[in-house]
C-alpha cells in the first residue's frame, strides 16, 4: 500500500536518469519540498515527515560530497598531470632503452664480424713474415739496426716476387712491424694486431723469418737468417757489401719458402743452370703440386740451355702426372711434341687438356691451347713458347 502510495505521489511514468538524479543540494531540496507537498496533499503526515527527513539527509550528504570533490580536485588534477609526465618519461625511457639495445647489438655484430675476419685470416694465412733482426748497438750507431736489415731482406723479396712470372701461387710478404694495429681490448691490454698475430701463429701457415747481423773480428759483416722451414744459413761480406748480403739472404729465403717460384725466377733471369740444379735437389722433398711446377720449370730451363727435347718432354709429362691441374705443362707438352714432329700426339695432349679442364676453355685460359695443332698432317711448325 505504501509502495502504491509512493507510486501515486511520484507518478507512474518512467523518468530519464538525468532528471531523477539531483545535480546539486539546491535541486535536492527543491525535489524534497515537491515530494513533501505531494505527500501533504495526500494526507499522510507520517510518510511525509519521514520522506522529508530522508531527503534532507541526502541533501546534506550531497553537500559533503561536493565539498570533498572541490577539495580533491586540485589533488586529482596534480595526480593526473604527474601520471602524464610519468607516462611521457616512461615512453622516453623505452625509446632510450631500445636505442641502447640496438647500439649494443650493432657493437656485438661488429665485434663478431671482426672476429670472424680475424679467424678467417688466421686459418687461411700463408705469409712470409720478416721479423726484426738482431744487431749490436755498434752497428746501429752506423745506421744498420735490426729493422734496417729486415727491411732490406723484405724489399729484395718483394722485388723478386714481382719479377717472377709463374703460374704457381705466391705467398704474401709482410714485415712484422708494419701490421701492428694498436686497438686495445679493455681490461686485457691485448691489441687487435697482437691477437691477430697470435691466431696466425697458432692456426696459420706463415713462414716467420728472423736472424742477426754481427761484426766478425776481421771487420766483416756476418748475416745469419733462419725461419720455420728455412734452415739457418750465414752470409759474410765486407761492410760495403751490405746490400749484397741482404740480396743473398733474400734469395735463400725465396728459394726455401717458394721453391717453384724461385725456379721460375732463375729461368727468367737466364740462370738456367742454377734453375736445373735447384729443381733437381728440390723435387724429391716437395709436395705434389710444387713438384709439378718444379718439373715444368726444370724442363723449361733444360730447353733454354739447348738440352734434350725428349728429356724435357718426360719432365712435362711427369709434371702432369703429379698434378693434372698444372695447365701450362699440357701446353709445353704440345710445343715439344710439335718440335719433335709428333703432331698427332700433340693433338692428343690438347684433348687431354680439354678433358681435364671440363671442356674448352672450361677452367683453362684459352692461351693454354696456343700450341695445339690446327690440323693434323699440316706442315710442321717449330714453336718455342714455354710457360
Amino acid at each position: 500500500m505504501a509502495e502504491g502510495l509512493l507510486g501515486g505521489i511520484l507518478g507512474d511514468e518512467e523518468e530519464k536518469p538525468d532528471t531523477e538524479t539531483p545535480e546539486s543540494p539546491a535541486r535536492a531540496e527543491a525535489f524534497a519540498a515537491a515530494v513533501a507537498a505531494r505527500l501533504a496533499a495526500a494526507d499522510h503526515p507520517e510518510i511525509t515527515c519521514d520522506t522529508a527527513k530522508f531527503l534532507r539527509e541526502q541533501a546534506a550528504l550531497l553537500r559533503i560530497q561536493k565539498e570533498h570533490l572541490e577539495l580533491e580536485h586540485p589533488v586529482r588534477l596534480a595526480t593526473l598531470q604527474g601520471l602524464k609526465r610519468e607516462g611521457d618519461l616512461r615512453r622516453v625511457g623505452i625509446r632510450v632503452r631500445i636505442a641502447f639495445q640496438l647500439l649494443a647489438a650493432s657493437i656485438a655484430a661488429f665485434i663478431g664480424v671482426v672476429g670472424l675476419v680475424i679467424l678467417h685470416d688466421a686459418f687461411s694465412s700463408r705469409l712470409v713474415v720478416i721479423d726484426p733482426f738482431r744487431a749490436p748497438p755498434g752497428l746501429a750507431a752506423r745506421g744498420i739496426d735490426g729493422v734496417v736489415v729486415a727491411n732490406g731482406v723484405l724489399d729484395e723479396l718483394r722485388h723478386m716476387q714481382d719479377a717472377t712470372r709463374s703460374a704457381s701461387a705466391a705467398l704474401g710478404l709482410s714485415g712484422a712491424w708494419s701490421g701492428n694495429i694498436k686497438l686495445d681490448v679493455p681490461d686485457t691490454g691485448i691489441s687487435i694486431g697482437e691477437l691477430s698475430r697470435f691466431l696466425r701463429q697458432r692456426f696459420g701457415r706463415d713462414v716467420h723469418i728472423d736472424g742477426e747481423l754481427v761484426e766478425t773480428p776481421s771487420g766483416a759483416l756476418s748475416l745469419t737468417i733462419r725461419g720455420n722451414g728455412v734452415p739457418p744459413r750465414a752470409f759474410t761480406g765486407a761492410p760495403a757489401e751490405f746490400d749484397k748480403l741482404t740480396t743473398r739472404a733474400a734469395e735463400y729465403v725465396y728459394a726455401m719458402s717458394q721453391p717453384s717460384r724461385w725456379a721460375a725466377y732463375l729461368a727468367l733471369k737466364g740462370r738456367n743452370e742454377e734453375a736445373i740444379e735447384f729443381c733437381r735437389t728440390a723435387v724429391p722433398g716437395a709436395d705434389p703440386t710444387t713438384r709439378a711446377h718444379l718439373l715444368n720449370d726444370w724442363a723449361n730451363a733444360l730447353l733454354n740451355t739447348g738440352g734434350s727435347r725428349e728429356e724435357a718432354l718426360s719432365l712435362y709429362r711427369a709434371a702432369i702426372r703429379q698434378d693434372p691441374n698444372v695447365w701450362r705443362s699440357y701446353n709445353n707438352t704440345m710445343n715439344v711434341l710439335q718440335l719433335l714432329g709428333h703432331e698427332e700426339e700433340a693433338w692428343r695432349a690438347g684433348e687431354d687438356l680439354r678433358t681435364a679442364a671440363g671442356g674448352r676453355p672450361g677452367r683453362v685460359p684459352e692461351l693454354m691451347y696456343q700450341n695445339l695443332p690446327k690440323r693434323l698432317h699440316s706442315a710442321r711448325r717449330t714453336l718455342s713458347i714455354l710457360i
